[in-house]
């Protein structure tokens, strides 16, 4: 095993207690319309801004390029990476890192994909969706966007459907967790996002998490609204994400139950004060 693997390892494998993560950097490869905004928002506030790479999420390559041509001594400086594109940049950081993403209920992601590209004024598939009256049916039979066929797999994978001839190969679902169990520290569901929020603050030493939720598209209609027809095309072509899903949902729900009573008892707090500080206007949610 390379010396990089065997740092990432020792990071992985370190038992779970309150600030065992201290001073380790923080790579946060973000997936689209999984509760990435939200967090990165946070995790924006617990560090310095010259301590941390932030990646453009409209070019990943171009950021990719440019943490590369950091010499190596001085990409040490960097305790937090955060961007769509973080992940591929797992093999050039100098030290052990911990790696984290959220994944989200595939079928949620994908209708909040579409709705989102529908609304957001500059979304490069605002034009044809509304020009063209393309439904979320259409968009997915029509392929218009990797996004909603299989994408979190593809994600972890570091491959895209394009690579296939078969869009749902069973390649990409093996080599996505092995990625996983190889170079990410911790993944959590946007369902379990404050178990996953509080279980990362505990681990690093963090001081009142709270957070409010960014980004979060109102126009979006309930899974109950849908039409039976809609669910089962997304169903038929997100397989793959599917079944990741559920065994990452699985994987985390462990870790949690392998904690303390003392740790249930600080996140359950956590959620109770969490839920007030939502409630509070906008000017006053300074902690």
């Amino acid at each position: 095993m390379k010396t990089s693997l065997l740092m990432e390892q020792m990071v992985r494998d370190t038992e779970i207690s309150a600030g065992d993560l201290i001073g380790v950097p923080l790579v946060f490869a973000h997936i689209p319309k999984t509760g990435g905004t939200t967090l990165n928002n946070l995790l924006l506030r617990q560090y310095p801004r010259d301590l941390t790479f932030v990646m453009n999420d409209s070019n990943p390559r171009e950021s990719v390029d440019a943490y590369r041509s950091i010499p190596k001594d001085l990409r040490k400086i960097y305790q937090l990476i955060i961007g769509h594109g973080a992940a591929t940049l797992r093999q050039d950081i100098p030290q052990p890192y911990c790696m984290i993403s959220l994944l989200r209920d595939p079928i949620e992601r994908v209708v909040s994909f579409y709705y989102y590209a529908r609304e957001k004024h500059d979304h490069p598939l605002k034009n044809d969706i509304l020009s063209q009256g393309l439904t979320l049916e259409d968009m997915i039979q029509q392929k218009k966007s990797s996004e909603m066929l299989n994408y979190m797999v593809f994600r972890f994978s570091g491959k895209t459907w394009r690579d296939y001839t078969d869009p749902n190969p069973e390649e990409a679902y093996d080599l996505a967790v092995e990625n996983l169990e190889t170079y990410w520290s911790l993944v959590g569901t946007l369902e379990q996002f404050d178990e996953f929020l509080f279980l990362l603050a505990y681990r690093y030493g963090w001081t009142a998490p709270y957070y409010d939720r960014k980004n979060e598209n109102k126009q979006k209609p309930l899974l109950d609204e849908l039409s039976a027809s809609s669910i089962n095309v997304i169903q038929e072509v997100n397989q793959l994400d599917i079944r990741f899903y559920n065994f990452v949902k699985t994987r985390f729900t462990k870790q949690l139950e392998q904690l303390d009573r003392d740790f249930h008892s600080r996140m359950a707090a956590f959620k109770s004060l969490n839920s007030t500080y939502m409630s509070l206007p906008r000017n006053q949610q300074n902690f």
